[in-house]
């Protein structure tokens, strides 16, 4: 079994799939190859935080005490008017209240938690690297990278070239994030890659949110009604100063 195989095997190995020869062999070869038995302990610590993530979101404390007590309020006050709107504060509240519960159960149907993405998208970036699939397009140039997912993605995704900030441009692949297809940008920073995954945004961040699991720094951002998200074990400031590099030539060529 050489490294290729054991990237292709690595995820049948961690749910215990491969057969009794296989696995014998696969960990053979990553108890012999430093590198794969890296990246096998990489994927199976992340699939342990994924397993022991906590993903319930709760109401906050006295919530529902505080809804009661407006509601008790408005019953003692007798004008018709305001009867009416008992009732429909009572509905209001009702439809709140059953949120707020659901919203205390796993969100299984609905967007993952960040916290999840987070983890995918650093899976995603440890196994471009495990199976040698960093690129499915391989430029430098931007006017070749970004025609390429013409007709792969409903969505057309910025395509930006910061060699003169230290980030070449590698060039592009598929992926796929939270139900919908992505881009995936690959940048070279000295001896480290970085993932830069965009897809079309749910929802609006202020400011850069950026974490850090399993030896990976992730910074998640929006802009112009896209969702990033860039992933390396490079440093949370190379991340950033590739963040500040993507936006500031976004923002230049939509100046008129």
């Amino acid at each position: 079994m050489n490294c290729q195989d054991c990237a292709m095997l690595a995820d049948a190995w961690l749910d215990g799939e491969l057969d009794p020869t296989a696995m014998i062999e696969f960990e053979r070869h990553v108890r012999d190859c430093p590198a794969c038995s890296r990246r096998t302990e990489a994927l199976r610590s992340l699939a342990s935080t994924v397993r022991s993530a906590d993903l319930y979101v709760r109401a906050p404390s006295g919530l529902e005490a505080q809804v009661r007590k407006e509601l008790g309020r408005e019953r003692h006050r007798q004008n018709p008017w305001r009867i009416g709107a008992v009732r429909w504060t009572a509905s209001a509240a009702a439809v709140l209240i059953a949120g707020l519960i659901g919203w205390s159960l796993p969100r299984a149907s609905t967007r993952p938690s960040d916290q999840l993405i987070a983890q995918e998208v650093i899976s995603a970036h440890v196994r471009s690297l495990m199976a040698d699939h960093l690129v499915d397009v391989v430029s430098s140039d931007r006017h070749t990278v970004k025609p390429w997912f013409a007709g792969k993605l409903d969505f057309s995704p910025d395509v930006h070239d910061c060699a003169a900030d230290g980030f070449p441009l590698v060039g592009g692949r598929l992926e796929y994030f939270d139900g919908h297809p992505a881009a995936g940008l690959v940048y070279r920073h000295g001896k480290h890659t970085i993932n830069v995954f965009v897809w079309p945004a749910r929802h609006t961040l202020a400011q850069p949110v950026a974490s850090e699991a399993n030896g990976f720094h992730t910074l998640n951002w929006s802009q112009d009604g896209m969702e990033y998200w860039a992933v390396s074990d490079a440093a949370e400031d190379s991340l950033r100063s590739l963040a500040d590099c993507l936006s500031g030539q976004a923002n230049a060529a939509t100046q008129p």
